[in-house]
């Protein structure tokens, strides 16, 4: 999704965005982060190893959804303690006895500078439109020494040659910008972004998705297109029709395409 599709100085989407169109429906919202996790837990546990995260540290996990890696993180630094952050934290239980659970905004609510050994925080970011504001922040709060991880989604889906799936994700995409000010391109930023917040030893660790082969990528698409088909019907639009057919299209065994990219980024703190 290029420039043209982010939200304008006239449309800005409301701040709570995100809980208004994806996370009302919270069994249906359980199960997208559930596939997520399933998703994307692999990747960002080997990132977080590489890392040599230590029995000691003090982390924070930011937007930390369902918690899986906040249920990871606490089990690894058996001898520090573990910050589980989110706006909504209903299922952030029973993450061990060295975690706090705290709701918490990250645009606007603080930590005092250098209070982490780690930060981590993903599939968070892409979703506010206050990014390139909350990313020195998120900085500030790392110890010198310390890690900031970061993973988002960048989106190709417009360079598909399925003329089906290019109309309805460049509907799926144009929706959550405008709802919610996702942007699925900002994380190619990441790199520069780092380095010029002081960061070094960077580590980038993409991993691309393919849709339709089954397993967790169906799971979240399915569950995604069907929130997202709802609030269009909501909404007065008429192509809910056209984001059921794609899911449905995930049970169809000649079709395969490739999902998002997701950008992961380490950075060590000066």
């Amino acid at each position: 999704m290029g420039d043209s599709t982010r939200p304008s100085s006239e449309s800005i989407p409301p701040r709570d965005g995100y809980r208004r169109v994806l996370a009302q429906q919270e069994k249906a919202e359980l199960e997208r982060l559930s596939a997520l996790e399933a998703i994307a837990d692999p990747h960002t546990i080997a990132l977080l190893e590489r890392i040599e995260v230590g029995a000691d540290w003090r982390c924070t996990e930011l937007g930390a959804g369902a918690g899986s890696i906040a249920r990871w993180l606490a089990r690894r630094c058996p001898a520090g303690r573990l910050v589980a952050t989110d706006l909504d934290t209903r299922f952030l239980v029973d993450l061990g006895a060295n975690a706090e659970v705290r709701q918490h905004d990250m645009r606007t609510d603080d930590f005092p500078a250098g209070s982490f050994d780690l930060v981590h925080v993903r599939s968070v970011l892409e979703h506010l439109p206050e990014r390139d504001e909350v990313l020195p922040r998120l900085a500030e709060w790392v110890a010198p020494g310390g890690w900031l991880v970061i993973e988002d989604a960048v989106s190709t889906s417009a360079a598909s040659p399925d003329a089906q799936y290019r109309r309805v994700m460049g509907v799926v995409e144009d929706t959550l910008s405008r709802t919610v000010g996702t942007d699925l391109q900002w994380a190619r930023t990441l790199p520069q972004a780092l380095s010029a917040l002081g960061f070094t030893d960077l580590m980038l660790a993409p991993a691309t998705l393919v849709i339709g082969a089954g397993g967790p990528v169906d799971r979240f698409w399915r569950a995604t297109l069907t929130q997202l088909a709802e609030l269009r019907t909501r909404t007065g639009h008429h192509d809910a029709a056209d984001l059921m057919a794609l899911a449905a299209r995930l049970d169809d065994p000649s079709f395969v395409e490739l999902s998002y990219t997701i950008i992961a980024i380490a950075g060590r703190r000066a």
